[in-house]
């Protein structure tokens, strides 16, 4: 709440490993309890996935890096 996040980025919820699971439910329930959060998405860590979102990051690109 204090940072009033509008985009929450997860694990894929099919993701074979129990912490990336883990994670990716934990943070579907912080955003039911807030608020803020307007966007999810879900990123592939060990499971391929098939893109359906294309974020630009080139603002933030050097950072990132």
């Amino acid at each position: 709440d204090e940072l009033r996040p509008e985009v929450l980025l997860l694990p894929s919820l099919s993701e074979p490993h129990p912490d990336h699971q883990a994670v990716a439910l934990a943070g579907l329930a912080a955003a039911q309890r807030t608020e803020f959060v307007q966007t999810l998405l879900f990123y592939e860590v060990g499971a391929p996935l098939h893109p359906n979102t294309v974020v630009d990051i080139t603002a933030v690109a050097d950072r990132k890096c």
